[in-house]
């Protein structure tokens, strides 16, 4: 019970205050859930690896280092997933109802913030759709973080990839982000990848 009782008492605390420079972190506080343990990870920007969140009372925080923008996904128990975006020295708050995930709200910065907008138009479309709800976005936002996440969750890891469209969308994303190595990488690897669509001709080969 002491335990339990530091540990709230901790939670309460460390929301009190903001990051420090070179670190980010998340308060969570979530609706009918007392106690859960979440999985999160990093695909871009921070340390690469996968870290456990536990759930007391229905509020958690997790604070890593981080000393320019990532990309965090986190993973709820039923495997659904959670795209968060962070940046040195700044907080984000998580609210919503356990028993309805996908309507979870992420404010703090103005890219989660926009991404939860998206995020909640999304819901309501069918998978075409949202595809192209992701493509406008992207045009609209070259520069922004959240347009990369989109880029490559649903134009290139889809079930049917666009690999064409996904190169156009890259270039365009490269003049708002000249510096963004990873980027750049994309460009030249989807340049290959577009050969090997559906109706495509096959690209000259030995064997």
């Amino acid at each position: 019970m002491k335990r339990y009782f530091a540990y709230t008492l901790l939670l309460l605390l460390l929301a009190s205050c903001g990051a420090e420079s070179g670190r980010f972190r998340i308060e969570g506080r979530l609706k009918n859930m007392n106690q859960a343990e979440f999985y999160i990870y990093n695909t871009d920007g921070g340390p690469l690896r996968l870290d456990t969140i536990k759930v007391a009372d229905g509020r958690f925080i997790y604070e890593t280092d981080l000393e320019h923008k990532g990309t965090f996904v986190l993973l709820y128990p039923n495997y659904s997933e959670q795209v968060i975006f962070g940046e040195s020295g700044s907080v984000v708050q998580m609210e919503g109802d356990a028993s309805h995930l996908k309507d979870m709200v992420v404010t703090g910065t103005e890219e989660n913030e926009q991404m939860t907008d998206w995020r909640h138009n999304a819901n309501r479309l069918t998978p075409p759709e949202v595809n192209q709800s992701a493509v406008d976005f992207i045009k609209e936002h070259p520069g922004s973080i959240v347009s990369n996440y989109l880029l490559s969750r649903f134009l290139i890891l889809d079930e049917t990839p666009d690999y064409q469209q996904a190169e156009e969308l890259a270039k365009l994303m490269m003049k708002e982000q000249p510096q963004n190595g990873r980027l750049a990488n994309l460009v030249k690897t989807l340049g290959g990848l577009k050969s090997y669509q559906v109706g495509k001709k096959l690209p000259d080969f030995s064997a």
